[in-house]
């Protein structure tokens, strides 16, 4: 490489590593969906609709109040298991999957109490104890995944160069760091998937650190990881 003397300043041509970049399931999406589950307005909201029920009549006035309520409460189901989908992938609520059925069995018992929004109705038979049913599953899915939340989020990864600039024929080594709790852990038996740029051939060491040929790439590139998590949804 070219080295270049502006008076007292050295300037030298190189290469440069981005280490960082975050991987889809991050600690923001963790953390939207346990401020999701820890909301118990939602809960409050089921409750306040089953409590409509208690006589058997609907009233218009009801009618009104149930229909934004429910609105509410399906809106915030949708994000949730947008979020869960997202973070822990399609089959995060495959447990969870005979909900959308009841969410829709809810919905469409509760536009046909809507349907006349001026005079009061029967309360159609079974909806109370399906409101109620989604109320234990919701509470449920808020325990599951709250609890497995809380333990991910004791997981730090963070990934190292030993230097920032290279030239070529160097060498790069690539270490990742696992903390548990605010402890390294070994990195032995963890798995990481390694997202680099196209054309660069890496190896994975023992210890989990990657290395590869500076010559792989030009002027810079970019490494990401991710770490594999084995939790149980249950």
């Amino acid at each position: 490489m070219d080295r270049i003397n502006y008076q007292d300043n050295v300037i030298t041509a190189s290469k440069f590593v981005s280490i960082g970049g975050r991987p889809i399931g991050s600690k923001e999406k963790l953390n939207a969906i346990r401020n999701t589950l820890g909301n118990n307005e939602n809960l409050l909201e089921t409750k306040r609709i089953t409590d409509m029920f208690t006589d058997g009549i609907i009233t218009p006035q009801e009618k009104s109040e149930l229909k934004s309520r429910w609105e509410f409460m399906t809106i915030a189901y949708s994000r949730l298991s947008n979020d869960i989908k997202s973070a822990f992938g399609e089959s995060g609520l495959s447990g969870y999957s005979d909900m959308n059925q009841l969410v829709n069995e809810i919905d469409m018992n509760i536009q046909v109490v809507t349907a006349d929004m001026n005079t009061q109705s029967t309360a159609p038979e079974g909806l109370e104890a399906k409101l109620n049913e989604f109320m234990i599953r919701y509470g449920e899915l808020s325990q599951v995944y709250s609890s497995c939340i809380m333990e991910l989020l004791k997981y730090e990864v963070t990934i190292r160069s030993e230097k920032s600039s290279y030239f070529d024929g160097d060498i790069v080594n690539v270490i990742p760091t696992v903390k548990y709790d605010g402890k390294i852990i070994p990195n032995d038996d963890l798995v990481f998937d390694w997202f680099l740029d196209e054309g660069i051939e890496y190896t994975e060491h023992m210890d989990k650190h990657i290395s590869f040929n500076a010559s792989d790439y030009s002027e810079s590139t970019s490494i990401r990881c991710s770490l594999h998590i084995d939790v149980t949804l249950s």
